[in-house]
């Protein structure tokens, strides 16, 4: 968030309080723009846990279909083997 033309007034009204109101003043604005960006890193956290949950049911759904895919191979060389062997 930087500082809009609408604001300077503002800032130098600060100005006019002296070093340490011009200190005072950017220090507030500092943790008004902080807590947005903390709001913001908050929200996104819970956004990359949720899909953590959804990878993590993907994931499994994967293995299962592996597991099943390879039982399936397996059973397939086997009657590949028999037929071969009454041949």
């Amino acid at each position: 968030m930087e500082m809009g033309l609408e604001q300077l007034p503002t800032a130098v009204n600060l100005g006019q309080l002296g070093m340490a109101g011009l200190l005072g003043g950017l220090w507030l604005y500092e943790r008004k723009y902080s807590r947005g960006r903390e709001e913001q890193l908050d929200e996104a956290h819970a956004a990359l846990m949720s899909q953590k949950e959804h990878l993590g049911a993907l994931i499994e759904a994967l293995q299962n279909n592996t597991r099943a895919l390879e039982g399936l191979r397996a059973s397939q060389a086997q009657v590949l083997e028999q037929v071969r062997g009454k041949a």
